[in-house]
């Protein structure tokens, strides 16, 4: 659900985060901007995963911010830990891969 664009919070795709190794592209994405309570996440990067050739992605981590930009809590999900899935068409994370795999 940390990967997920809720009603009401923007998202950035980080251009510069994308790495590509061996048959992996990993890039990450800036989520937030709803108004939270003081030391719980205001926003979140998360990273993912990406096999382009296959067009799947999968998280690879998470790092929650509270409003003041101070690190919470990070998050990596463990070597195949993840499930590499296709994103449904026409949403954030679809456009996410696109750029990614260019």
């Amino acid at each position: 659900f940390y990967a997920a664009v809720e009603d009401g919070e923007e998202h950035e795709f980080k251009k510069d985060s994308i790495r590509v190794r061996a048959n992996l592209t990993g890039f990450v994405v800036a989520i937030g901007g709803l108004e939270v309570a003081p030391q719980t996440p205001a926003f979140r990067y998360v990273r993912f995963a990406s096999k382009c050739e296959e067009q799947t992605l999968a998280v690879a981590g998470v790092t929650l911010y509270d409003n003041q930009g101070r690190m919470i809590k990070m998050m990596v999900v463990p070597p195949g830990g993840s499930e590499f899935i296709p994103p449904k068409p026409s949403t954030p994370e679809g456009e996410w891969l696109r750029e990614a795999c260019k």
